[in-house]
């Protein structure tokens, strides 16, 4: 599960990234939804190799933790408006993913930001 949870996170980000101009350092904030409640192994294990993928295209990410465990977490940083460079990975069931070679979808806000769900 981790290699295509990583997979998939990876592709939409740098998918995303293609759309902007990209001008020195990029920083990327990941609200993490978890609504399948990973095991802390695995999710700890997809955000290091995330990280380390997009380290190398020259993007470095701060992940926070918004929804584990089945509640909010109430973090502040997950209650403000997205901005160009967050994004809201929400992880959910495989049983609710589209059916064939979809993936995930992502969707672009008005202020630049995204949702993703894989």
């Amino acid at each position: 599960m981790t290699p295509n949870l990583l997979v998939r996170l990876s592709w939409t980000v740098l998918g995303m990234m293609a759309a902007f101009p990209v001008c020195g350092e990029v920083r990327i904030t990941a609200r993490v939804y978890d609504y399948v409640n990973l095991p802390a192994e695995v999710l700890g294990e997809t955000k290091a190799s995330s990280a380390r993928v997009l380290g190398q295209a020259g993007v470095s990410v701060e992940f926070v933790e918004c929804f584990a465990g089945g509640v909010e977490v109430g973090d502040p940083a997950c209650m403000g408006p997205l901005g160009p460079a967050d994004l809201i990975l929400r992880i959910f069931d495989p049983k609710l993913a589209a059916k064939g070679e979809q993936l995930g979808y992502a969707a672009m806000t008005p202020e630049g930001g995204a949702y993703i769900t894989v």
